[in-house]
């Protein structure tokens, strides 16, 4: 049936009897008489008298009807009952609930997502019988809860009381393409969105590219949107944004491993007693208290040494306060031994320093008379090129081809996997390998390990004449960290008899680090996935140079090993709902694999990839510490991973609808906010359709009309 939200804005309708009443006093302003000489002009005016009065009808009817169609606009009227269950006014409504962990900052006893469950659940009490329903719950992904629209609102009202606050971010993205899909997908005509949300800033990605405000232009576009603001209204909140080490490799008993942990205020007053505790393995380690300063941050060290090369865990607690998930977070480390080299000797030797790794060995594990050999953890692992084919590549920090004559195929696949996964190789010359069997399996016209096609040897191989190179002195390269500080001493005195000419292909992923005076390429870095490949155009012993002889080829080892060391803490600390891969050894494929998580375990399954398998996981909704326990029989492994709430998500400054605007121009939206104003605007506005909007146009139309009429008509 037809309604009105302003029924007293119909007493405008009298206005249409205007045009009437001006009509019948025109009429009687004139007395007529009788006069002889006029019929003979009435005779000829009679022919045309109906047509002149059709005109002023239509004119008349035109103009009534503009007055009454603004007089009901103004009323604003809207459609229910009978009318929607005859389809005249079906709507079709998306609803998008933020269920974020932010949403569940609590003051007192109410949150923000409690009441966007309420106001959800009120936005249905607004549609009418024959409307339909999609919802989608956001978190750090969308998740579409009733994708089909549904006409079922009770069944929408169960789905909306059982949305749960996540420990997500916010993907705001996510949501509008997938609300997109179903817009473009729907044949009814009148289409609404709606998101229920906190308008935190930090969701809506200002200034992170243009992708998101294309997006909510065609979403805009495409529908109505109302924008539902249920924030606390607060951006108080300290919350731990990092906790890591610098150190890329953690080894047993070395002293003092530093840990440090960032406490950041997003409030508008500084915290002065900010209470902080470590923990290692579940047990508190220490703590301080620190003074944060508003909207600034603190950095608080904790150092432990580990007595045992196993993987550990670590932990810093805040004092809980109104948003208690990000209080606290987790790290997951690898404790080691040594850390595993493996150095290939493609010409061994009786002499060590004959050989062509003998110098790498050394740089390395300096000997027990060399000052290194303290702060070394590195053990390098020296195999023959034979021995390649069954090598477990991930066991290592990374792993060196030095002078290694030829590559098997397969070999070459498994290194660029492991290089692809995070591990590192590097790639020496020497004066037996070949060329054609390397720029065939290695290189494979620039799509493989190799960053450049070998093309031959140049120089002189009776060492009377040298070259030397040229080091950029503006270098930001991390290899050249201390050759910036000690470059006279240890570059410019460098002699160089021969080297491998190297051809680089221009490449994104591939560059040169350094070159010899002669312009020729001296060392080249290509990154493949998560990994990283140098190839070197001397050799890794004396035979081509006299550097592995200098006290630089010990900085430039130490400070290459530094680089290419895999990161361990990385890969095991993750953000909730990130996805956790582990690569295994081909043991695992017949092994019996759990996931325990913080509340539940997980079987799982490695997948084959190659010669080893692949551990894929992804239930990682929750915040906490999961173990990966691999047994086969009575033998088993057990690793450690961390899973933490995204920091960004702990920024609660938020967003209005004038910043809104200036940052997305083309996104229309109808912004409410305020639960008093709330509650007014969804009985004021979510009811109706836009009838009003269609009867000024309407009326717009009839004016133009008339217009055009009555200066047709009185010609």
């Amino acid at each position: 049936m037809l309604q009105f939200v302003n029924p007293l804005m119909l007493v405008g309708a009298a206005a249409a009897a205007a045009p009437i009443i001006i009509h019948l006093l025109n009429r009687r302003r004139f007395r007529i008489e009788s006069w002889a000489a006029m019929e003979f002009l009435l005779a000829s005016n009679r022919k045309n008298f109906r047509r002149v009065r059709l005109q002023e009808i239509i004119l008349l009817i035109i103009r009534t009807l503009v007055l009454l169609l603004v007089a009901a606009a103004l009323a604003r009227p809207f459609l229910a009952g009978v009318a929607s269950m005859l389809g005249i006014s079906q709507r079709y409504v998306i609803l998008i609930v933020d269920n974020s962990f932010s949403m569940g900052y609590e003051l007192g006893n109410d949150r923000p997502h409690d009441r966007s469950i309420k106001f959800a659940e009120r936005i249905l009490d607004t549609l009418n019988k024959g409307d339909v329903v999609s919802l989608i719950a956001v978190s750090d992904r969308a998740r579409p809860l009733i994708r089909e629209a549904s006409v079922d609102l009770e069944i929408v009202r169960s789905e909306i009381r059982g949305i749960k606050l996540s420990q997500g971010s916010t993907n705001l993205p996510d949501a509008f393409r997938q609300t997109l899909d179903l817009l473009k997908n729907s044949k009814i005509a009148q289409k609404e969105v709606y998101l229920v949300t906190d308008c935190q800033r930090a969701a809506w990605r200002i200034g992170k590219g243009e992708e998101l405000a294309g997006v909510l232009r065609d979403v805009s576009g495409a529908a109505s949107f109302i924008l539902i603001d249920v924030g606390p209204g607060s951006n108080e909140n300290v919350a731990v944004t990092e906790f890591g080490s610098a150190d890329r490799i953690i080894g047993k008993e070395k002293p003092d491993t530093t840990f440090v942990a960032e406490i950041r205020n997003y409030g508008e007053a500084d915290q002065q007693a900010v209470e902080v505790s470590f923990f290692v393995d579940g047990f508190r380690q220490g703590g301080r208290t620190v003074q944060v300063p508003a909207d600034g941050a603190a950095r608080v060290p904790f150092s432990y040494t580990f007595h045992d090369a196993v993987p550990h865990y670590l932990g810093v607690q805040l004092k809980q306060d109104r948003l208690a998930l990000d209080d606290a977070r987790h790290l997951a480390v690898d404790v080691v031994e040594a850390a595993k080299v493996l150095l290939v000797d493609g010409e061994p030797a009786a002499d060590i320093y004959r050989s062509s790794t003998g110098y790498l060995q050394t740089a390395l594990h300096p000997r027990s008379n060399d000052t290194f050999r303290s702060s070394t953890i590195y053990q390098p692992i020296v195999i023959q090129p034979a021995e390649l084919a069954r090598q477990e590549f991930d066991q290592y920090e990374f792993v060196v081809l030095a002078g290694v004559p030829q590559v098997d195929a397969g070999v070459a696949a498994d290194l660029e996997a492991y290089v692809a996964d995070g591990g590192a190789a590097i790639i020496f010359p020497g004066n037996k390998v070949d060329e054609h069997n390397y720029n065939q399996v290695l290189y494979h016209d620039g799509m493989g390990l190799l960053p450049a096609k070998l093309a031959g040897v140049r120089g002189d191989p009776k060492k009377e004449t040298v070259i030397s190179l040229a080091v950029p002195p503006d270098s930001t390269h991390p290899l050249l960290k201390e050759f910036r500080r000690r470059r006279a001493a240890y570059l410019n005195t460098l002699q160089f008899y021969q080297h491998a000419l190297l051809e680089v292909p221009k490449r994104d992923n591939t560059i040169v680090v350094f070159s010899f005076d002669n312009g020729h390429v001296a060392l080249v870095e290509k990154k493949i996935g998560k990994g990283t490949v140098l190839m070197f155009a001397f050799t890794a012993n004396d035979a081509w140079a006299d550097l592995p002889r200098r006290p630089g080829f010990l900085f430039l080892v130490q400070e290459m090993a530094a680089y290419l060391a895999r990161d361990r803490q990385k890969g095991r600390n993750l953000l909730v709902g990130d996805t956790m891969i582990k690569a295994l050894g081909p043991d695992a494929l017949l092994s019996k694999i759990t996931v325990a998580g913080p509340r539940e375990t997980f079987d799982v399954a490695a997948t084959p990839e190659g010669r080893r398998a692949r551990l894929i996981f992804d239930n990682t909704g929750l915040a906490g510490v999961y173990e990966l326990r691999t047994q086969r029989g009575a033998a088993q492994q057990q690793d450690l991973f961390a899973v933490n709430v995204d920091p960004a998500e702990s920024d609660l400054r938020r967003i209005g609808p004038q910043q809104l605007r200036r940052a997305f121009p083309e996104f229309r939206f109808r912004h409410l906010t305020g639960t008093a104003g709330l509650e007014g605007s969804l009985t004021d506005g979510l009811k109706k359709s836009d009838l009003w909007k269609r009867l000024l146009m309407a009326a717009l139309v009839l004016m133009c009309i008339e217009s055009i009429l009555a200066q047709r008509f009185g010609r």
